[in-house]
């Protein structure tokens, strides 16, 4: 939830902390996108956390080993992307 009131779905997946609240965000995708968006700490009134862990049971490292592998095979334009929210 916003401090304007607004209320988001999104599985966030990266964070930043800055000096100070401006300063710091997380990154984020919605349900109904995969663009990467992004969204100041100052901007956050509450955070909830709801429904599966997507990360839960996945390592950094098992995305590089994937991200290698298909490099290997001699695959172009590889992005790995995450789980579709339900």
């Amino acid at each position: 939830t916003l401090k304007s009131g607004e209320k988001i779905e999104a599985y966030i997946f990266n964070r930043h902390t800055g000096a100070t609240l401006a300063e710091s965000w997380v990154q984020y995708f919605t349900p109904k996108s995969n663009d990467k968006l992004r969204l100041s700490y100052a901007e956050i009134a509450r955070l909830e956390f709801s429904g599966k862990d997507r990360a839960a049971g996945k390592h950094w490292e098992d995305w590089v080993q994937a991200y290698n592998d298909r490099k290997a095979a001699g695959e172009k334009n590889i992005a790995l992307h995450p789980e579709k929210l339900e």
